[in-house]
């Protein structure tokens, strides 16, 4: 039985945990990504916000400090030239000068930011941030590690709950058929003690019922049988008397 109740509860707390773990992986995925993203799209308007106010060499210096020591790389595209990461000017670039507002595009190795910029000429430049796979899941592992250690340690949880339980149920099952054993090789004092679950104690209840009902049963045959006895003894005797009493 105590396997029985380990198996099952491991059975459903593993489903339980299946169900809240893989949403949570997803979760945990999708969060750092849109984190990662909202942090390129800041930097990129950050940029862009600056140019037509600023020179191509104060644009430079703010661009070098975006770049430097930092896990993503921003490119400026002007008409005819490049400020900041080398990059190539792809489709996505040329996309993004005919357009109004920004938007994200996947790139390869990652993902970009790309926010158009209108210029004073009628022209526009293109802030394009690019974003690595690598960067986009920094941190990812280590939460996924410690979802999935969670998920075991309760898995460990609910089975040692489970073996407890288990236990708890058996003990008193096993003392009652300890003392049915005991009656059955002749010592009618033995009792149950009623312990564990209300059926267990109902149980163990209706053993001791039985014990004395049992009790009851052979002191009333003995006293039968000695009643018996002592209505035999007197013919008997009468018998005997006459038996002796009869001439040789």
């Amino acid at each position: 039985m105590t396997r029985r109740i380990l198996l099952l509860s491991m059975a459903a707390t593993s489903l339980v945990v299946i169900a809240f773990l893989i949403p949570m992986l997803y979760l945990v995925r999708d969060v750092t990504n849109a984190r990662a993203e909202v942090a390129a799209t800041v930097e990129a308007q950050s940029i862009a916000a600056q140019i037509g106010v600023v020179g191509d060499a104060a644009l430079q210096v703010s661009v070098n400090g975006v770049n430097t020591g930092n896990d993503r790389s921003t490119t400026v595209f002007l008409p005819g030239r490049q400020i900041g990461a080398p990059a190539v000017r792809d489709s996505d670039v040329t996309a993004a000068a005919s357009r109004e507002a920004a938007f994200t595009a996947a790139a390869p190795g990652g993902w970009a930011v790309l926010v158009p910029v209108g210029l004073g000429d009628g022209t526009k430049a293109v802030v394009r941030t690019f974003v690595s796979t690598e960067a986009l899941n920094v941190g990812v592992s280590a939460a996924w590690l410690e979802l999935m250690l969670l998920g075991a340690g309760l898995l460990l949880l609910a089975g040692l709950v489970a073996a407890l339980l288990g236990r708890s149920l058996v003990r008193p099952l096993l003392a009652v058929a300890g003392t049915a054993n005991t009656l059955r090789h002749g010592d009618l004092s033995a009792r149950a003690t009623p312990a564990g679950p209300p059926e267990v104690q109902l149980i163990a209840n209706a053993l001791n019922r039985l014990a004395d009902q049992i009790s009851d049963l052979l002191q009333a045959e003995r006293e039968s049988a000695a009643d018996l006895s002592h209505r035999l003894r007197t013919p008997l005797t009468a018998l005997k008397l006459d038996a002796e009493a009869l001439p040789k």
